[in-house]
């Protein structure tokens, strides 16, 4: 799931539970809602948390390859021009 699809599904969830505790409110209902959100919440943060840790492993090891693929990308200036 891409992290737009992530955000509309939670948006979505959230205005349902929200117009759900406006049109009934019980302490059931707010506990559920409580929990719902906290779950939510916690999703989404996993989701970004894994998004962003792929983005900077794929960034790391692209530049460890540059710098070990004999390019001088990322070499001091005496190595990379021998």
């Amino acid at each position: 799931m891409t992290v737009v699809a992530v955000v509309v599904v939670v948006t979505a969830v959230v205005v349902t539970v929200l117009v759900t505790v406006v049109v009934d409110v019980t302490v059931l209902t707010a506990v559920v809602v409580a929990v719902v959100v906290v779950v939510v919440v916690v999703v989404v943060v996993v989701d970004v948390v894994v998004v962003v840790t792929g983005v900077y492993v794929v960034w790391k090891y692209e530049a460890t390859q540059a710098c070990n693929s004999g390019s001088g990308v990322g070499k001091p200036m005496k190595t990379a021009h021998l």
